[in-house]
């Protein structure tokens, strides 16, 4: 690291909920730990490695990494890379997510202090913070005894190349709502929100 205010350089999507709510997170970080000197663009998902940042002399990047191509392209600049993608999916890259396994467990906790006993979840097959929330969820209401009804459906790519509109739940309703005993709880893999 250079001496003085760290550089870090975000790329992070500014165009969906989620990477609005990381950068909000940073920047309180910085505001609370810094100063740091933050270098970022507007950007969206799937924008890949600017140009900018093959010249850029900074500290340490902060990126939310798609695949091996793009993690590889921020590993060639000599830069340490932390990735928010939160799949962990890159061995020379550290990464951060969200405990899904405390998320599915808060879920089903609080459906079973509601009382319904009839239970389903809603998921993206194939998406490891998805299934790692069904097995979860499913884990947890197991050891109560109830079993849960799982609906999913397979993406084509992750992340989505554009908000999905809920594809994965308008697809398990097809596939099945009209089986599911009113009152049945349902817990989504994934709410995304622009």
């Amino acid at each position: 690291m250079a001496a003085g205010i760290p550089r870090v350089a975000l790329l992070i999507e500014s165009s969906r909920t989620y990477g609005r709510g990381i950068l909000r997170g940073i920047a309180r970080y910085a505001h609370v730990n810094g100063p740091w000197s933050i270098y970022s663009q507007e950007r969206e998902l799937h924008s890949g490695v600017p140009a900018w940042l093959k010249e850029w002399k900074g500290d340490g990047i902060i990126a939310r990494i798609e695949d091996r191509r793009m993690a590889n392209a921020l590993l060639r600049l000599g830069h340490p890379v932390v990735d928010v993608l939160g799949n962990n999916r890159f061995e020379a890259i550290p990464g951060f997510d969200t405990d899904a396994r405390a998320v599915a467990q808060m879920a089903a906790d609080f459906f079973l202090q509601a009382g319904f006993a009839r239970l389903a979840f809603c998921g993206y097959r194939g998406i490891p913070f998805s299934d790692r929330r069904e097995a979860a969820f499913c884990e947890r209401l197991a050891r109560h005894g109830l079993k849960v009804r799982v609906f999913s459906s397979k993406l084509s790519s992750y992340p989505p190349p554009t908000y999905s509109g809920g594809r994965a739940i308008r697809h398990g309703r097809g596939a099945g709502h009209r089986r599911l005993a009113p009152p049945t709880s349902l817990a989504a893999g994934s709410v995304r929100l622009q």
